[in-house]
């Protein structure tokens, strides 16, 4: 008997590094902290299951129990040692707590709301940092986006008094001031929206997020912010390129696309502009049945959603920026004037 081959829903794409400048290229900014992070999403052990038809077919079920998984990962954090591990899709956070604590690790955690059963698991080497504020859950269901959260923790350097080589000057008949004192981190750790078509959500999750970052550093004094997780978006994607350049154009972005998650609504990288009148015609499409909004972060996840063919239309003209702390669009590249300010809903509509 012949079985019908699964259709292809992802691709894989190589994530381009950004290199730090080397050493002598220029003052820094902010003192500086050397630690190492690492992230993973562990997926949740009911959803291991609960999705294997459509998402784990072809991985052995063995391969899915989560006690085999549970020592993998526990390997895998012994490996590398990091100062800063940030979790996703912890379903199981006593057992999960439990290895970390017994590595040397201090941790808070963050359930995703509407009784989902998992939630964000970020924890801090004891010894090199400690919490600086009571840790903060983002929940994005406050905000009209679904029942994703993410966790924001402030840490500060433990044994270090002052940040060497950076000595103060001046200080009058008093003498020298004295050095400034370590630099605080902020970790933001998150897992955005996975349903492929609707990017929409997943662009205001990642706004309201970096909003809550700036607004977080900003009251503590942070020096450093980093954000890890699981973004369910490919690195040559819209929602990346506005959280790695703080601005998108969003007036023919097709929401389908906005992730590139569905084969045929991935653009090169660094190319998501020179697409947008290619999305717009997928946009003006009719939207398939299954493209609703639902309870399920899974729904309508099936193949044949990607981006229409190319319009023969002249493209649109150049669209405001948005600016992803306020919602207010900057005037176009190359183009006088603003546009008037965008509420939230319009901000989620302009996407498609």
């Amino acid at each position: 008997r012949s079985e019908r081959k699964a259709p292809s829903l992802f691709w894989t794409a190589r994530r381009g590094w950004v290199v730090a400048p080397p050493a002598g290229a220029g003052p820094p900014p902010t003192p500086l902290l050397h630690f190492r992070v690492v992230s993973y999403n562990t997926l949740a052990d009911e959803l291991a299951f609960k999705h294997a038809p459509e998402l784990y077919r072809a991985v052995p079920r063995a391969a899915l129990a989560w006690r085999a998984r549970c020592a993998g990962l526990r390997a895998e954090l012994a490996h590398w040692a990091a100062d800063v591990v940030c979790l996703q899709e912890v379903d199981r956070p006593a057992d999960v707590a439990a290895f970390l604590r017994e590595a040397g690790y201090d941790f808070a955690y963050a359930p995703r709301t509407g009784g989902r059963a998992d939630g964000c698991m970020t924890g801090w080497k004891r010894g090199r940092f400690a919490l600086a504020a009571p840790a903060r859950t983002l929940a994005m269901a406050d905000h009209g986006l679904k029942d994703n959260v993410a966790l924001l923790t402030l840490l500060k350097p433990v044994g270090v008094e002052s940040v060497p080589g950076e000595a103060g000057t001046g200080g009058g008949a008093a003498g020298p001031l004295p050095p400034p004192p370590p630099p605080t981190l902020l970790i933001a750790n998150t897992h955005l929206l996975f349903n492929p078509k609707r990017g929409d959500l997943k662009l205001g999750q990642a706004r309201t997020l970096l909003a809550a970052m700036a607004a977080e550093a900003a009251a503590g004094g942070a020096a450093h912010a980093l954000l890890a997780g699981d973004l369910n978006a490919t690195p040559a994607s819209a929602v990346y390129a506005f959280v790695a350049r703080g601005e998108l154009a969003l007036d023919a972005l097709d929401r389908r696309a906005l992730s590139g998650q569905l084969v045929g609504s991935r653009a090169a990288a660094g190319a998501v502009e020179a697409e947008s009148a290619r999305l717009a015609s997928a946009a003006a499409a009719t939207t398939p049945a299954g493209d609703v909004d639902t309870d399920d972060e899974f729904a309508g996840a099936g193949a044949g959603a990607g981006a229409g063919p190319p319009s023969s239309a002249p493209p649109p003209p150049p669209p405001p920026y948005c600016d992803p702390m306020t919602l207010d669009p900057r005037p176009a590249r190359g183009a006088g004037g603003a546009a008037a300010s965008w509420t939230a809903d319009q901000f989620k509509a302009a996407a498609g």
